[in-house]
């Protein structure tokens, strides 16, 4: 086989792909989004169980006012609000006492023993002072708007689940974070479902008593992606709904580049279950399908390897490829993303611009990922994480 011919068969490999997102991203309203009607019943909806939200906070002087503030505006007439300072050595407890007046109940976190993630021992202690029926685990970086908990519990019971995530929608102002935001909630929106469960960290609910029947937190204790885990076990029983967030579910968040960054390097080496052939197979996925097409137009627009005669096999394969990745992730970007700061054609063409950056990006955090790991210096809000995700069975 001759270099035109292996070019032509990767990129009709790309374009078979790219179609097959575009065809994804095209069930995102109906699948991801409440619309305007199913808000409007979700209104209508009278009953009002107990919910506790739930805010595990480790060093977190530089968003938790703001995030303590957001949670006391809520309207919901039956909520606690708890927040665990797990173990910070910052000003994070002063902060939630501040709040005391507030409703806001301060409970103070131990060192985790042994096995457990400190995230997860997080997630326990909350869980066993949480009183509601229903628990909304949420971040330090999320914002919910007065009426965003009542909509979530109402829409639980409608539809009759056991638990719901939100991808908060990013409405910060223009930013590092936001346009050069990590891959991982882009895979999960494209991603076929039968190959994926998607789900967002940032704000999740569960139903108490189902949570308990389901062994709770600790059956995962050693699991990174505890979230992950049970949304896997509800989505069997079709218990479970993943949800983007727009103005009218109102629930955003901000959060830094690097923190996105930790975020990705944490997850991408137990996601992948520590093995290096899929690690490969993921970043030469990336490579091949937002990088190779651009290089290639380069090429093309360049004319180099002209003389050895293989340009007109991809010259016109190859603005395609770019044309329709381009717009792929400008269809995510316009769905998760609202930057304040600029006007929106501003924010339309860097988005468009930004995916082979992007790609090159998530493939250096997938192998900083492994190297880290395999080191043992994963450090997660200060605390080593390491231990309990590779050690030998």
């Amino acid at each position: 086989m001759n270099i035109e011919s292996l070019i032509t068969i990767i990129l009709c490999i790309d374009l078979a792909v790219l179609f097959v997102l575009i065809s994804q991203l095209s069930l995102v309203a109906s699948r991801y989004r409440l619309s305007v009607g199913r808000i409007a019943a979700i209104k209508r909806l009278e009953d009002t169980p107990s919910v506790s939200l739930c805010i595990p906070a480790r060093n977190e002087t530089y968003a938790l006012a703001d995030c303590l503030t957001s949670a006391i505006s809520s309207d919901y007439p039956k909520l606690e609000i708890i927040v665990l300072d797990d173990c910070s050595q910052d000003e994070t407890s002063q902060i939630i006492r501040s709040f005391a007046h507030d409703g806001v109940r301060f409970v103070k976190g131990t060192v985790p023993s042994e096995g457990w993630l400190g995230k997860n021992n997080a997630y326990q202690t909350l869980q066993e002072q949480a009183k509601g029926e229903y628990i909304v685990f949420m971040s330090v970086d999320t914002r919910v708007e007065p009426d965003a908990i009542s909509k979530l519990v109402a829409y639980m019971q409608l539809e009759k689940l056991s638990m719901v995530s939100v991808l908060p929608q990013r409405t910060a102002s223009f930013g590092i974070g936001v346009i050069f935001a990590p891959l991982r909630y882009f895979w999960q929106v494209v991603t076929p479902i039968k190959f994926n469960t998607p789900l967002a960290t940032s704000l999740w609910a569960i139903r108490s008593e189902n949570l308990i029947k389901a062994g709770g937190i600790e059956q995962y204790r050693e699991k990174v992606d505890v979230e992950n885990c049970l949304a896997s076990d509800f989505e069997t029983g079709d218990e479970y709904r993943f949800l983007i967030a727009n103005e009218q579910l109102g629930v955003s968040y901000e959060k830094t580049w690097q923190s996105q960054a930790d975020t990705s390097v944490r997850l991408w080496y137990p996601k992948l279950a520590k093995n290096y052939l899929a690690a490969t197979g993921l970043i030469f996925g990336h490579l091949l399908l937002f990088v190779a097409p651009v290089v290639m137009l380069l090429m093309t627009v360049l004319n180099i390897g002209n003389a050895n005669g293989y340009i007109h096999a991809y010259w016109l394969l190859s603005p395609i490829l770019c044309l329709l990745s381009g717009y792929i992730y400008l269809s995510y970007f316009q769905k998760v993303k609202k930057i304040s700061t600029i006007p929106d054609y501003l924010s339309v063409t860097l988005s468009f611009f930004t995916l082979p950056l992007l790609a090159l990006q998530e493939v250096v955090l997938i192998i900083a990922s492994f190297v880290q790991y395999r080191r043992g210096k994963v450090d997660w809000k200060g605390r080593n994480i390491c231990y309990p995700i590779t050690k030998k069975y």
